[in-house]
């Protein structure tokens, strides 16, 4: 399976964005407050309800400051060093095909992110520190045989500005451990390297995210009949704002292996989808899927193209 080294690389990233988790406060009954500290509260807020009566701006009122929350949770969904706690829930299915199989065979990866941001001070400005671990549950076929089992568990650490929107950045260290149930979705290998992450964050609807968050993986210990790891992944972003809580664009995933040949290095997608940010009961959801085309991939086995979903419940944080 030396072969295929690096696509099962392509199972063990995570990848793009954390979440926020203020939420709106229902206003009160309209006989407790009069009007001006009900038009008071809406100007603060930036909303501009339009009735002609307490109860009908009540009413306006409440749902569109239900939109600017789940706006601002939005917004740190696209953060990778963001303030935000998220259960994030991704899959993939990926058709693979090359000179080295007979048909097309394809891939399924499955992958749950517990993120977590502690917050702290630098120089009197609110940092985070992210922790995001990457537990896999794969499913691989070729020749006519499948694998199915737990996959390498990765961890991403990272610090970074507590930031919304505007220019944001990161540092950190990407990890992956030898914690594969089969041989064919692990590599059997302890891997690190450092994570940089770099981005615009549009603040306003009809603006873009642009960005790349660029991991690098090299092999230090492990099972000495595997082969050698040196991986560099960048998952690149650009996604238009189409509304406060909407975005159309693409975040996949480019990856380069330092270890294969050059006509089976690079893997290169594009791709476009959708996500969203919304409520169910009380807890924020954020969901989006993306078709992905690999116009360069590797000659003897990779991938052809990918779908992924993502399903993101937004957790109240601790702090």
């Amino acid at each position: 399976m030396e072969k295929f080294n690096s696509l099962i690389f392509a199972g063990l990233v995570a990848g793009l964005f954390s979440s926020g988790t203020a939420m709106a406060a229902d206003p009160a009954p309209a006989n407790e407050t009069p009007l001006q500290e009900v038009l008071d509260s809406s100007m603060q807020e930036g909303l501009q309800p339009k009735g002609d009566d307490v109860e009908t701006m009540r009413k306006q009122i409440k749902s569109e400051a239900g939109v600017h929350d789940l706006e601002t949770i939005g917004k740190k969904t696209n953060n990778p060093v963001g303030s935000a706690w998220m259960m994030w829930f991704q899959n993939d299915f990926t058709v693979m095909d090359g000179d080295a199989s007979e048909h097309e065979e394809n891939w399924n990866s499955f992958k749950l992110q517990p993120v977590m941001s502690f917050p702290f001070k630098m120089g009197g400005d609110p940092w985070n520190f992210i922790v995001r671990p990457v537990f896999q549950f794969q499913s691989f076929s070729f020749a006519g045989d499948r694998t199915t089992g737990f996959g390498d568990i990765a961890m991403d650490i990272a610090i970074g500005p507590d930031r919304t929107d505007g220019v944001i950045w990161g540092l950190g260290v990407a990890n992956i451990f030898p914690t594969a149930s089969e041989d064919e979705v692990g590599q059997d290998k302890w891997q690190a390297g450092p994570a940089v992450l770099l981005a615009h964050l549009a603040p306003k609807v009809g603006g873009f995210n642009v960005g790349f968050f660029a991991q690098h993986f090299w092999s230090y210990a492990g099972d000495d009949d595997r082969p050698d790891t040196s991986l560099t992944d960048i998952q690149y972003f650009i996604q238009y704002r189409l509304s406060k809580t909407e975005t159309l664009g693409m975040a996949p995933n480019i990856q380069y292996d330092w270890e294969a040949d050059s006509d089976n290095a690079l893997k290169l997608p594009i791709g476009f989808g959708y996500q969203n940010v919304t409520k169910v009961g009380n807890t924020p959801i954020k969901y989006g899927l993306e078709f992905q085309y690999y116009v360069v991939q590797p000659d003897d086995f990779g991938p052809v193209w990918n779908v992924r979903f993502i399903f993101v419940p937004v957790i109240q944080s601790p702090f």
